[in-house]
């Protein structure tokens, strides 16, 4: 199981910690084939009622939508598309597209972008006031994606008129758009909601504004956090590691519940600081919860060093609960060391009753004992139970070669049970473009499987897939066989990628004249990938009754250059009464401070970036920039991506024409023709449990308890002994005086 549907699996989450540490986990996952239910998920949570949980996931989604659209817009920086073969160590976007060596990157481009959206901006901002509670709190989400002195002067100005019953996303908009100078306004409104409901969301919207004067403040208010506090501040030090957060990380660790440890150790990891190590396996070996454990593991194998690998192999050697063992597997993995010494490790694991450890032994064991996986895997290819047959195919999307490819071509296209095919074609996902590659997508094609053209669609939507001509063809020839049907929207993404003739005039030929709303969203989403299109239909689409199709339509005018995206933008948001307008321009919104303000100068955004230099040569862009009004791009730290398998999707994939290769290396291949017979090891599908026995309790050192409870058997020994002393001798003494009468002369004899 992939560790994203893993976090996914605990959503929606009852207890409003478990949905905290969730959605900070997935804002720190890399962009795959599906990355959009972690968007839908974030956006789900940002719902939730209790005021930190909200604030929570709506920071994770605020983050996670810059990478989720990277990743959509720009594939080409995500080299072979999903197979996450970048490093673990995710650079900040703006770090990443620097001009020149040694110098920062110039916010021209993206301050003129905050120009061009004035006029919509403004509207927002008027409208607030008018707008029901739960529409206001989303608007305080978009505006915290736009740098703008008015998205800061609103969320001020209904955070003192409306104080708490304001609700926590104003914070949201207020610490991202909080700019030099102007920390004292924001920590001094936090300090304000000390001891009210607000107060953790308070601290934990902090971590969007990451100055040295926020971090000054947090030091000083953690001192005296309460368990409903902590939590939060634990969260928001991750962004301050520059000022240095180790000490007030420890002592929250040292004094808080186990909530409060889950979050500092998720802070620790993100830290990426050795010298964090120290708090990290004090942490593991004081408390024995198995979620504070594995989150321990977790956040050792992040750190990738040395002391690190020492520290999980010293874990690994004792008694760990399963989902422990299994992170600990996967972190050892990342942090890396000799391949024979980590297969060894995972060896007692390979057949474990346990699927994630199972799992996690067999990749851990693929380079270093590669027999006793092709066993293993074998083993679970070839059981008669899905949920097995599955796992299997998961672990074949690492184990690639020539094998490899036809047991998961096959399982992708005859196995009875729909989840092992979906899973089947997601590992196919990993591999490089091959000719055998694409001979088994493009067969899958030609008869479509309504349960695998999800992912189907998405890894033929891939950059290396989508030079082939011989795909369009068959994309539109699949299209075109589900006709009437809503799986076949679920092609136009792919056909929107390939930069191919018959591509291009499909999808211009469907947009004209369609009505259907939900036809029309796929359409516009499919060219808007494509980046250059004839905009005439699109501004027919501009006109539809539904607002979700003008707002799809807005995206792509603005991604465009077109001015005409953001009149539609306004006339959505004017109508107040209608919340499905209101959503939609929100989400509208969303999209086009990411793609105007981050993305605008990858060469997808050409025509917009084009535009927006443009811009910068106008009188009124000169007076914008130099106003109170206009702000600097904010401050924000970008949570470093994650894969459980990093270290394996890093290797260079089987290359068909290789003469050695992982999978090629086996002397006894996986067997097509095995699939189906019977498992000796039962693996439950169970769905993976978050551990929330003791989490609310202050953290206890096992050692301690232990010495205790020696001192007390002891002690009870001494006292059980000297009660049997006693005993004894009090029956001595009674016994004493019959004994004497029976011995004794009788009486008057000498």
């Amino acid at each position: 199981m992939r560790y994203q549907d893993r976090l996914l699996s605990l959503l929606p989450a009852k207890h409003p910690q478990v949905a905290r540490y969730v959605c900070r986990e997935l804002e720190g996952l890399f962009p795959h084939f599906d990355s959009e239910r972690i968007v839908g998920a974030l956006d789900a949570e940002a719902a939730a009622t209790d005021p930190a949980a909200c604030l929570q996931a709506a920071v994770s989604a605020h983050r996670y939508l810059n990478t989720h659209l990277e990743a959509l817009y720009a594939p080409e920086s995500w080299p072979a598309g999903p197979r996450l073969s970048r490093s673990m160590d995710l650079a900040n976007l703006e770090a990443r597209r620097e001009l020149a060596p040694g110098g920062p990157r110039s916010d021209t481009l993206p301050r003129s972008a905050v120009h061009l959206l004035d006029s919509v901006i403004t509207a927002l901002v008027g409208v607030i006031p008018r707008v029901q509670t739960s529409g206001r709190q989303r608007a305080f989400r978009t505006l915290a994606h736009l740098p703008h002195g008015a998205a800061a002067d609103i969320a001020r100005k209904t955070l003192v008129k409306e104080g708490a019953e304001a609700g926590p996303l104003a914070l949201l908009a207020l610490a991202a758009n909080c700019r030099a100078g102007k920390e004292e306004e924001l920590t001094k409104l936090a300090g304000h909601l000390d001891g009210t409901w607000l107060y953790p969301a308070a601290i934990e919207s902090l971590a969007l504004a990451p100055y040295d004067a926020v971090h000054q403040f947090l030091v000083r208010q953690a001192s005296r956090a309460t368990a409903d506090t902590a939590p939060s501040f634990a969260a928001a030090f991750e962004s301050f590691g520059a000022f240095g957060v180790l000490k007030p990380l420890a002592s929250l660790a040292a004094r808080g519940s186990g909530w409060t440890t889950l979050q500092v150790l998720q802070s620790l990891g993100r830290l990426r600081n050795e010298k964090a190590l120290d708090t990290i396996e004090t942490i593991f070996w004081r408390q024995d919860l198995p979620s504070v454990r594995e989150a321990a593991v977790r956040a050792a194998g992040a750190i990738r060093a040395e002391a690190s690998a020492g520290f999980l192999r010293t874990a690994l050697a004792g008694e760990l609960p399963p989902t422990v063992a299994a992170r600990a597997l996967q972190s050892l993995q990342t942090v890396g060391g000799e391949p024979e010494a980590l297969a060894r490790l995972a060896a007692p694991h390979l057949h474990s009753s346990d699927p994630e450890l199972s799992v996690s032994a067999v990749l851990a064991s693929l380079v270093g004992d590669e027999a006793a996986s092709v066993k293993a895997i074998r083993s679970l290819t070839r059981s008669r139970e899905p949920f097995q047959r599955a796992q299997g195919a998961y672990c074949l999307g690492y184990f690639q070669g020539r094998p490899s490819l036809q047991v998961l071509g096959y399982l992708a296209k005859k196995d009875a049970d729909p989840g092992v095919r979906r899973q089947a074609v997601a590992s196919l996902a990993g591999y490089e473009t091959t000719p055998t590659l694409r001979e088994i997508l493009l067969e899958l094609l030609r008869e479509p499987d309504l349960a695998t053209l999800p992912v189907l669609a998405s890894v033929l939507g891939r950059a290396d897939i989508s030079e082939d001509a011989g795909a369009a063809d068959a994309l539109v020839a699949a299209a075109e066989q589900l006709a009437g049907k809503a799986e076949a929207r679920r092609l136009y993404a792919p056909l929107g990628r390939i930069d191919n003739r018959t591509a291009s005039n499909y999808l211009a030929d469907r947009l004209r004249g369609k009505q259907d709303p939900e036809e029309l969203l796929a359409l516009l989403e499919a060219i808007d990938l494509r980046g250059t299109t004839a905009l005439g239909a699109v501004h027919e689409a501009a006109r539809h009754s539904d607002p979700r199709v003008r707002a799809a339509a807005a995206v792509l005018l603005w991604n465009q250059g077109d001015a005409g995206g953001t009149d539609i933008l306004r006339e959505l948001l004017a109508d107040t009464t209608a919340r499905e307008s209101f959503q939609a321009a929100l989400e509208a919104m969303d999209r086009i401070a990411v793609t105007g303000i981050k993305l605008a100068e990858y060469p997808r955004f050409r025509i917009l970036a084009a535009k927006l230099r443009e811009n910068v040569e106008a009188p009124l862009y000169q007076d914008f920039a130099s106003s109170e009004l206009s702000l600097s791009v904010p401050l924000e730290r970008l949570a470093m991506a994650y894969d459980p398998n990093v270290k394996l999707a890093e290797r260079v994939g089987w290359r068909e024409l290789d003469d050695a290769g992982l999978g090629q290396a086996s002397t006894d291949p996986l067997a097509v023709s095995a699939v189906g017979r019977p498992s000796r090891i039962a693996r439950s599908a169970a769905p993976p449990t978050f551990a929330m026995d003791g989490m609310d309790a202050p953290g206890t050192d096992p050692r301690v308890v232990r010495f205790f409870v020696w001192v007390a058997g002891a002690i009870a020994a001494a006292v059980m002994l000297i009660a049997v002393l006693g005993v004894v001798r009090l029956s001595v003494a009674a016994l004493s005086g019959p004994v004497s009468r029976i011995h004794a002369p009788p009486a008057g004899s000498p």
